[in-house]
């Protein structure tokens, strides 16, 4: 895929291509928000969410959120309006804002070729630093832009961070948008845990709660079954089949909506 796509490994998924451009409006002048929002999936005025339909166990909020163990359910944020939460807190991991040391990892972690099997062409061809910190500096600007994104990941019992995961706009395939990807990838050391899962998991209420997305999509190369099988955990169905545009290779495109994940698709919500 792209150079955020999908991971290789049981902790491995298609992450977005954040060079992302909307376009102009008629008038040569910024769009407003709403409909900017609207374009990667978001709807363009609050809804109301009846709080009854959510048990209040953990409460989201834009500085900090919280999931105290598997199958918590966090409560409806009040202010839903200033994007995705800058913190997310699971049993394992503590998803974060990027730091400038996290740098040197990353770029470790980009050099493993069991990490770039599926990412690269040729297949496992490293990252180079400067791609690294290109990567980087994509991941920051789309949050600044769109509000929400790739967290960095620190495991809690090491203290050690160990790649990314979260919420991106998969710009390098254009046939899906408006979409919205939730996507990972995390260093080999600590795959066969169910850490990308845990990890993504608590991205769907961003998505869902903060963001007020419709759906979210993972894509992911069509022969990574350990990707696909991350998917499936989180509750996604199998959507449509296409070809990277410019590697050609075969994807597989999975799809998880709002409706379904508030009906406890995959076991859990949140």
């Amino acid at each position: 895929m792209s150079r955020l796509d999908e991971v290789t490994g049981e902790e491995s998924a298609a992450a977005a291509e954040l060079e992302y451009e909307p376009p102009a409006s008629p008038n040569g002048l910024e769009q407003p928000q709403h409909a900017r929002r609207a374009r990667v999936g978001m709807e363009p005025e609050p809804e109301v969410v009846d709080q009854r339909e959510v048990a209040p166990v953990v409460r989201l909020v834009v500085a900090h959120v919280r999931i105290v163990a598997p199958g918590t359910v966090p409560t409806v944020t009040e202010d839903r309006a200033r994007g995705a939460p800058r913190l997310i807190e699971t049993a394992h991991l503590v998803l974060r804002e990027w730091r400038d040391e996290d740098l040197e990892p990353m770029a470790r972690i980009d050099r493993d070729p069991t990490v770039t099997r599926y990412l690269r062409n040729p297949p496992a061809t490293p990252f180079t630093r400067r791609e690294t910190e290109e990567l980087v500096t994509r991941i920051r600007a789309h949050w600044e832009e769109h509000r929400f994104g790739l967290y960095a990941v620190v495991e809690k019992e090491t203290e050690e961070f160990i790649g990314f995961i979260g919420l991106a706009i998969p710009a390098f395939l254009p046939q899906i948008l408006p979409a919205v990807e939730v996507g990972w990838r995390l260093d080999p050391a600590f795959w066969g845990r169910g850490l990308a899962t845990e990890g993504a998991r608590a991205c769907l209420p961003v998505a869902f709660v903060d963001l007020r997305l419709h759906d979210v999509v993972s894509i992911g190369h069509a022969e990574n079954a350990a990707s696909i099988r991350v998917m499936e955990k989180l509750g996604m169905r199998h959507d449509r089949d296409a070809v990277h545009p410019a590697q050609g290779w075969p994807l597989r495109i999975f799809r998880l909506s709002r409706t379904e994940w508030q009906a406890g698709a995959g076991g859990l919500r949140g």
